[in-house]
């Protein structure tokens, strides 16, 4: 019976580990369509194309895939003493960090720009 469980546990981080492999792929691949967005019609420089493209399809993806990069986060978190192969463990978590660490420099570039604006 323990060795079930133990297959299962196994089974359940690999799950985990997939989605935050599917999750990095589809944050880069998100970011492709992003850069090639004239391929899909939007007009570079033209600002209602681009606002259109960027609130109808990127920030909702980007909402998204920041939504199950913390579920995975957490996850991992939820489980970690309970992690039967360790590598596995830190290996979902660097998956998972250029996500993390996008929103950190987004976040820290959004308030230096407030900051260091002059027309305040």
């Amino acid at each position: 019976m323990s060795k079930i469980k133990s297959l299962l546990n196994l089974e359940s981080e690999r799950k985990i580990f997939n989605i935050s492999l599917i999750v990095l792929l589809t944050f880069i691949g998100l970011h492709i369509i992003s850069y090639y967005r004239s391929i899909f019609g939007v007009i570079e420089g033209y600002a209602p194309y681009e606002f259109g493209f960027n609130i109808l399809f990127f920030l909702p993806g980007l909402l998204f895939i920041t939504i199950l990069a913390l579920i995975v986060s957490l996850k991992v978190k939820s489980k970690w003493s309970n992690y039967k192969n360790k590598k596995l463990k830190w290996f979902t978590l660097v998956v998972i960090s250029p996500i993390i660490l996008f929103w950190i420099y987004s976040f820290l570039r959004i308030i230096l720009i407030l900051v260091s604006n002059p027309y305040n």
